[in-house]
């Protein structure tokens, strides 16, 4: 999907009130396993944590996000 609007994984930025935040900021907040390596090999810099998830309402991603699933 494009937009994560409807995701299951987005958390969105609420106001003291529980509704959505005007400024549409959120969060993705899928969990990701980083796959084990044998021991003859090593991550580069340690243990490999990706970064970024920020996320947009309205906003359309470049590709479609593999994690999409509807909310």
């Amino acid at each position: 999907m494009l937009y994560c609007d409807d995701c299951k994984w987005a958390e969105w930025k609420k106001t003291k009130n529980g509704r959505l935040h005007p400024s549409k900021s959120g969060a993705c907040k899928k969990v990701i396993s980083i796959p084990k390596i044998p021991v003859s090999f090593y991550w580069l810099g340690g243990e490999p944590r990706p970064i970024g998830g920020g996320i947009s309402r309205g906003d359309e991603n470049k590709e479609h996000c593999v994690y999409y699933e509807r909310g």
